[in-house]
């Protein structure tokens, strides 16, 4: 198996490139960051823009359970118990 992607097929590398765009939509929109979805969407060519669309409801699924932030009570050093 290769790891050097120039040597995919176009229809594989033409995925990838929308997973990468649906990946690049999540990170924005866990991030708060200005992103037209719909957009997006229409850049990529039409018959993958199901998969771009399901693509993104994964990616979006996922960064849900990233990033987990604690409660600020457990960053905090414990007092010693005396």
């Amino acid at each position: 198996m290769s790891y050097n992607l120039a040597e995919l097929p176009p229809e594989e590398r033409q995925k990838m490139a929308v997973d990468m765009a649906a990946a690049t939509v999540a990170y924005k929109l866990r991030y708060g960051m200005s992103v037209i979805v719909g957009q997006i969407e229409l850049e990529q060519p039409p018959e993958l823009r199901e998969y771009f669309r399901d693509r993104l409801a994964y990616h979006r699924k996922t960064s849900a359970t990233l990033g987990v932030i604690m409660p600020q009570a457990s960053l905090s050093p414990e007092a010693p118990k005396r």
